[in-house]
């Protein structure tokens, strides 16, 4: 597992977002390149939610850092975490003041956050605190998402995480009869905009533990559960296949850096040799499994299956065509896998 923090730092201020708010200066600190890959590559999620509710700790959470990491009201900050061969990208955005006279401020400041993504977020988390009670502030923050966002967004893209999951624990060891919080939030008959989010959501919901009793085991199991949530419930068949495609890739590449460095004397069946020869076909049954093997990854396949026959074509050949053509293998592999790569390469080889 790898996370990145892109932070502020003097020698990139030229590349800084700025986005100015009635009260309050919101810092972007996001590096050029990794705005233009926001928008293409991985998992892009925004964490929104009242001022105090548990988004700076859930981002923390989320990307695995010290939750006495804090970050100032005042930034924006962009997290990158890459787990079970999948990207994401969290933004962490300030919490919304909801004072009445100020929406039109907070409007300003979502739409600037949506605009770091300029292909759209696949999810949005609408952050949460489970306290017991549910406010004013609560419901003008509700109605402001559903009038910017609008329903569609909130049926098809939309996560409620309720923070402070201790406190839940704690109101259910009172209770003669405890509920689990998804039956708990399935039984509630108002406030009108908490039911609402529920339906709209389509129980997308989850509780979130930052801190409290067996505060680690409970604090991983949240962070797993909202990143199944949203990877089989949210995600488009369209952004599945483009996950599908950069796995393959990057296990093709493995495939190939793992083959430049084996030894092609004095023969080709050592122990390297056989688990390269394993994992292409691995993926060659992995692509067919997806259904998509004749269609969408139809090129990936043939490259694929191009590739398993050449490396058995390896062994009968004599030492000096073997490495020949081991070579020529390796270099179809990254030009195809790493193009950019593979022509830095080229230019400077």
């Amino acid at each position: 597992m790898k996370c990145l923090l892109f932070s502020l730092s003097q020698d990139i201020q030229q590349r800084i977002v700025t986005l100015r708010h009635v009260h309050f200066t919101v810092i972007a600190a996001v590096i050029c390149m990794k705005m233009t890959s926001l928008g293409s590559n991985g998992i892009n999620l925004l964490l929104v939610g009242r001022s105090r509710s548990g988004i700076s700790s859930t981002w923390n959470s989320l990307l695995g850092r010290d939750n006495h990491c804090t970050m100032s009201e005042k930034e924006m900050r962009i997290g990158c975490k890459e787990t079970n061969g999948n990207t994401y990208n969290f933004v962490d955005m300030p919490g919304f003041q909801m004072c009445a006279e100020d929406n039109a401020g907070n409007i300003h400041i979502l739409d600037e956050a949506l605009k770091l993504c300029p292909g759209e977020f696949h999810a949005i988390l609408i952050i949460m605190s489970f306290n017991g009670r549910f406010t004013d502030e609560d419901v003008r923050f509700l109605k402001m998402l559903k009038a910017r966002l609008g329903d569609k967004f909130v049926r098809d893209r939309c996560v409620a995480v309720f923070t402070h999951g201790d406190n839940f624990d704690t109101e259910m060891s009172e209770e003669v009869e405890p509920v689990s919080f998804i039956d708990w939030c399935m039984r509630q008959t108002g406030p009108e905009q908490l039911v609402k989010l529920f339906q709209k959501c389509q129980n997308r919901i989850v509780l979130f533990y930052n801190k409290g009793k067996n505060y680690q085991e409970k604090r991983q199991k949240s962070v797993r559960e909202l990143l199944d949530l949203v990877f089989k419930n949210v995600l488009t068949g369209e952004k599945l296949l483009e996950l599908k495609r950069q796995e393959i890739v990057r296990r093709i590449l493995t495939i190939g850096i793992k083959l430049s460095g084996t030894s092609c004397a004095p023969s080709l069946t050592g122990h390297d040799f056989n688990d390269i020869l394993l994992e292409v076909k691995q993926i060659l049954l992995d692509i067919d499994s997806s259904g998509q093997g004749h269609s969408e990854l139809f090129d990936l396949r043939q490259m694929v299956m191009t590739v398993n026959n050449d490396i058995n074509y390896l062994a009968t050949l004599n030492y000096s065509d073997r490495l020949t053509t081991k070579n020529r293998i390796c270099d179809t592999i990254f030009m195809v896998a790493d193009p950019k790569a593979y022509a830095r390469r080229t230019i400077f080889s």
